[in-house]
């Protein structure tokens, strides 16, 4: 089946509307159940395991220059009702992964937590695991995710003998990781390639905002399968980088409520400041079922973008 083909049968009803309605009833009946004032929290796919719909991004964590403001984040984001929190190996030179240890130290079992790894090979892959748990002061992360696939030829690099998958499951076995997950932002068929492992993997990690659907779009080439195969949705790039706020496409309010009315689990956003965070949050704590005309509405100002420039990160070599 060529691509052309292909995107005509897994594109939803009307692009990047509405994948299936029962699945997103499912969703919204879930979130409405674990409502009640507080942050709403979904099912990590196969995992069972219930998160929160806003998720800790790791990157912004590492990157804050003071480390008493990044520390008091954390502390007001686990407060506040989130559970689920991220970071990667590769991020600030592990100062985020250093910084998460420090916040968690003694609550471990009260939070949900992921990391990530760019290796390849399964001897590295081991070093940068165990590096990563000393650093979180972890014996086990919650979620481990093979990070920032590219092409076909990584994929098949991770999952052939000797590949990182092999550290995953040995270090599955071993207690070491709960779950195993696949991520990448630079090309849907690479992580459409990725699915053909899917019985492998629990999660998988991908942009989705509301430009996506215009231009090489994870919404609706990737995510139709990851749904089928009932992995952990985990939405990435929902401000597009902050792109569609300083392009004046939308507000981010409007763009992470138009992610949550999407089958995702749990929406991972980077924060940049203790004002931002509390911002998500709340715009977590009031998210709200859109209507058909609603969601259209918002991407139709989404029309004649250069969307090269917005979503850069999917060119970038």
């Amino acid at each position: 089946m060529d691509r052309r083909k292909f995107i005509k049968r897994t594109s939803f009803a009307t692009v990047g509307v509405s994948l299936s309605d029962t699945i997103l009833q499912k969703l919204f009946a879930s979130t409405v159940k674990e409502y009640n004032g507080e942050i709403p929290k979904r099912v990590l796919g196969k995992t069972n395991e219930k998160v929160s719909i806003f998720g800790l991004g790791g990157w912004h964590i590492g990157n804050i220059k003071e480390e008493k403001i990044a520390l008091e984040m954390i502390a007001e984001a686990y407060d506040l009702g989130v559970n689920f929190f991220d970071t990667a190996f590769s991020y600030n030179n592990g100062t985020s992964e250093l910084r998460y240890g420090k916040a968690f130290k003694g609550m471990r079992d009260k939070i949900f937590l992921m990391s990530k790894s760019t290796q390849r090979k399964s001897a590295d892959a081991k070093k940068e695991l165990e590096l990563t748990l000393k650093r979180l002061q972890t014996d086990y992360l919650d979620l481990w995710q093979l990070h920032s696939i590219k092409t076909k030829e990584e994929v098949d690099k991770i999952f052939s003998p000797g590949g990182a998958y092999e550290t995953a499951v040995k270090a599955k076995e071993e207690g070491k990781i709960r779950y195993i997950g696949i991520t990448g932002h630079y090309d849907p068929y690479a992580n459409l390639e990725a699915l053909k492992y899917h019985k492998l993997l629990d999660t998988i990690q991908m942009p989705i905002n509301l430009v996506d659907p215009n231009y090489r779009s994870f919404i609706n080439i990737t995510l139709p399968k990851a749904v089928e195969y009932n992995l952990g949705i985990i939405a990435m790039k929902t401000i597009a980088n902050g792109k569609i706020v300083e392009h004046k496409i939308s507000t981010a309010k409007e763009c992470l409520t138009y992610v949550w009315n999407l089958p995702v689990s749990v929406l991972v956003s980077g924060c940049d400041s203790p004002a931002q965070l509390l911002e998500n949050i709340t715009t977590a704590k009031s998210f709200k079922k859109l209507s058909k005309q609603e969601k259209e509405s918002v991407l139709m100002r989404t029309k004649n973008l250069q969307f090269e420039e917005v979503e850069y990160y999917k060119n970038k070599e």
